[in-house]
């Protein structure tokens, strides 16, 4: 994963260096390279059909995010926070997706587990006060 404003300067930087006859492409080499079938289009911008479950969702999503660290690694598959959150809301990914909040969920488990273990012994120190 790289750090987004890299990806784009270094992209900048590779047009700027490309000669311009080789950015240029010919209308028949186009058509060289035209789908031999339509492109079918899904709307992915919309959330929901209906707006108040759509402002709904926006709702949530705006919620998630601001539980998220904002760091935009890429390490849960998404490419930022936003795209993230939004993801959680459509239902194709969970906050667990996201290395930090994983980790933090880790930690309090294992403290209660720690928490639990120390309330119960295993019956070993009675045993021996007994005998």
């Amino acid at each position: 994963v790289e750090n987004l404003y890299v990806a784009k300067n270094r992209n900048r930087q590779q047009m700027e260096d490309t000669p311009a006859f080789y950015r240029e492409i010919e209308a028949e080499e186009l058509r060289d390279t035209a789908w031999e079938k339509p492109l079918i289009h899904y709307d992915v911008s919309t959330l929901d059909p209906d707006m108040m479950k759509a402002m709904e969702k926006l709702r949530k999503m705006n919620e998630i995010y601001e539980r998220l660290p904002a760091l935009d690694c890429g390490a849960c598959g998404s490419p930022s926070c936003r795209a993230l959150a939004e993801d959680v809301v459509r239902g194709k990914a969970r906050m667990t997706d996201c290395i930090f909040i994983l980790r933090r969920k880790i930690k309090r488990l294992a403290n209660e587990m720690m928490m639990f273990d120390n309330g119960f012994t295993d019956g070993t120190e009675e045993e021996n006060e007994n005998q």
